[in-house]
């Protein structure tokens, strides 16, 4: 376990203070423990099996991980698509109503494994 300082767990999480303060509990020391945002984190996961073991280096906001594919196509609406689907989601974080985090790792590897190449599925294989 670690203690973490606060503007060190919102320049990860990508969250305001204010945010912070409401999100994350801190000790009498005013440090926040790993495994107090490590909680918070597992809580909040949407679309991943597996709980986390340590905090990601690599979360993204919607803003960012649209920017990210921009080149892909892929949108902020395609984002918001994915992450209210029922079933197989984006694997994310809500950390509340407003707040949603994407793990560029995770994201990647569902991307992956989810997408079909456009046409691919009506094409019939000629023997």
């Amino acid at each position: 376990m670690y203690y973490w300082r606060r503007e060190f767990v919102n320049e990860r999480l990508g969250i305001t203070s204010s945010q912070s303060y409401r999100l994350v509990p801190a000790t009498e020391s005013g440090r926040i423990r790993s495994d107090s945002v490590l909680s918070l984190l597992n809580r909040s996961r949407v679309g991943i099996r597996d709980a986390l073991t340590s905090l990601p280096a690599d979360l993204l906001t919607l803003e960012q991980t649209a920017a990210r594919f921009a080149d892909s196509g892929v949108t902020e609406r395609d984002l918001r698509r994915w992450i209210r689907r029922t079933r197989n989601p984006a694997p994310h974080f809500r950390l509340n109503r407003n707040t949603v985090r994407f793990s560029a790792g995770l994201l990647d590897a569902w991307l992956a494994e989810t997408s079909v190449l456009h046409g691919a599925w009506h094409r019939k294989e000629v023997a």
